[in-house]
């Protein structure tokens, strides 16, 4: 049997990846493009106590996006496990 450490340390390695095979796509590339416009059009919008709050609203917008990925990508997990053992596939 599988532990939860071993589970995490495994679905730890298949998230990065799938993140690593996601940023090697064209559809990764365009969003970062937008992005990077992003901060170039808020670098000449705001003050720069302005722009370090924006930055850290979206810094915090990526680190909660991050955990949830990866509470997800976990639970996607546990849950093909769970329809894998009904369908008597997995004892």
């Amino acid at each position: 049997m599988i532990s939860e450490e071993e589970l995490g340390l495994i679905a730890g390695q298949m998230e990065e990846k799938a993140s690593r095979e996601f940023q090697a796509t064209g559809e990764y590339r365009l969003l970062q493009e937008k992005r990077l416009r992003m901060n170039r059009e808020c670098e000449g919008m705001f003050l720069e106590g302005e722009r370090q709050f924006v930055e850290e609203c979206f810094q915090l917008l990526e680190e909660i996006s991050a955990k949830e990925k990866r509470y997800v990508y976990r639970q996607g997990m546990l849950d093909c496990v769970a329809v894998l053992k009904k369908l008597g596939v997995l004892c």
